[in-house]
């Protein structure tokens, strides 16, 4: 499995084309986490209510992109560990030559 880390903060804005691209992966054995900085545009709360799916971790401070990648990657629970920025579009194949690849 792969786990799928995703850093963000005040990105609300991004997380549709982001999660959607996830959502069309031809590889389907991955988990997403949503790793949220302290966001104050309603991001988890989006996140909640399209995509409940997604595993959210919570910060209570912005701890940057390395401290939110680092706690999304505690939290993960896959063989391998893919972090996307929050802005990323995957093709959706991306994740099986990827897998593919790692296999």
């Amino acid at each position: 499995m792969i786990s799928v880390v995703i850093t963000n903060y005040n990105g609300r804005q991004y997380l549709p084309d982001c999660l959607s691209s996830l959502e069309l992966q031809t590889y389907r054995d991955f988990e997403t986490i949503l790793v949220d900085n302290a966001s104050t545009d309603g991001s988890v709360e989006f996140v909640e209510g399209h995509y409940p799916e997604v595993r959210i971790v919570r910060n209570r401070e912005n701890l940057g992109f390395a401290g939110g990648t680092n706690a999304g990657i505690r939290a993960a629970r896959g063989e391998y560990v893919l972090t996307l920025n929050n802005d990323t579009k995957a093709d959706p194949n991306f994740m099986e030559h990827l897998g593919n690849a790692m296999d």
